[in-house]
């Protein structure tokens, strides 16, 4: 599972970890522990790295046998470039909170070549090359979603509240 979030932000991982057997009662291990809230659940807990990073599971059985899920289970992606509004690119949204048609401009000098809508647990829902000045979300249900903003010169993540 990916996941997609910025620098200082978090991520509840609730996914099922597909690895079991053994005997007795079992503990689970996650590796690296970088930036989780709890290493030994199977899953409800928050992650909270600095850098990208990926999740693996280890289970331990009552014996002491240990067996590895095949690969990472979360992907933990962390976007280390936010530039905010007040920096270097000039970025006007609104409404915020908005109905459903988000408006938004830049100048001249600096043109939106993409951006992507993501929930707030970092699932990428739409992603756009070269938007106009709108972008319907109404189909959305109501909650908060980040809007990356791609430039040549960087990146404006901005939080919408879909009413």
């Amino acid at each position: 599972f990916e996941y997609w979030i910025s620098k200082g932000d978090s991520v509840y991982l609730d996914q099922a970890c597909n690895i079991g057997g053994g005997y007795g009662n079992t503990i689970y291990e996650w590796h690296p522990s970088l930036g989780l809230s709890d290493t030994t659940l199977v899953s409800g807990f928050w992650a909270k790295p600095d850098t990208s990073i990926a999740y693996t599971a280890t289970i331990i059985d009552s014996k002491g046998c240990r067996q590895t899920a095949g690969g990472p289970l979360y992907y933990v992606y962390v976007n280390t470039v936010n530039i905010s509004r007040a920096d270097l690119i000039p970025l006007e949204i609104f409404p915020n909170p908005t109905d459903g048609l988000i408006y938004f401009k830049s100048n001249n000098q600096h043109k939106i070549k993409m951006l992507k809508v993501y929930t707030s647990t970092g699932m990428e829902l739409m992603s756009l090359n070269n938007p106009v000045n709108v972008l319907d979300i109404s189909g959305y249900k109501s909650g908060m979603y980040i809007i990356e903003f791609y430039f040549d010169e960087g990146l404006v993540t901005q939080k919408i509240i879909k009413k």
